[in-house]
């Protein structure tokens, strides 16, 4: 009973310990702010939901231009991401704001 209780205390905390990943990041909906806040790790998961929300063709509205960046290597991709979320609102979904 006390290994039972001890390991879900050990999933909660590090669930709790990284929200953003303890879930599935849709590319179409992850924040600048949520996106700013993931570690290294984080941002690489981020980078490839983004891509992979781009790339989807029932996505082509919303992705728009971004699409056509799918095919940049990793560091100019995540490059752009960044610089697209200093320059953008919180609240703004990193899609809107590589679009901008």
């Amino acid at each position: 009973m006390n290994k039972l209780f001890a390991a879900s205390g050990l999933a909660l905390l590090v669930a709790a310990g990284s929200p953003v990943l303890a879930q599935d990041i849709n590319g179409g909906t992850l924040t600048c702010a949520e996106y700013n806040a993931l570690d290294a790790a984080g941002k690489n998961l981020a980078m490839g939901a983004v891509r992979l929300f781009a790339q989807e063709s029932v996505n082509a509205a919303e992705a728009g231009t971004v699409a056509q960046m799918t095919s940049e290597t990793d560091e100019v991709f995540m490059g752009r991401m960044d610089q697209a979320c200093v320059a953008a609102d919180g609240t703004s979904t990193v899609i809107a704001a590589m679009r901008q």
